[in-house]
């Protein structure tokens, strides 16, 4: 789940701010795993 949403948020890294996000949102995932 969570790696589908970073591949939609690096789909939509037209912004940059999107990737951001994808990229803290992994770490949250990274640091609960």
């Amino acid at each position: 789940m969570m790696v589908s949403h970073l591949m939609l948020s690096l789909c939509r890294s037209h912004s940059g701010q999107l990737r951001v996000w994808a990229m803290w949102d992994w770490g949250i995932s990274c640091t609960a795993a």
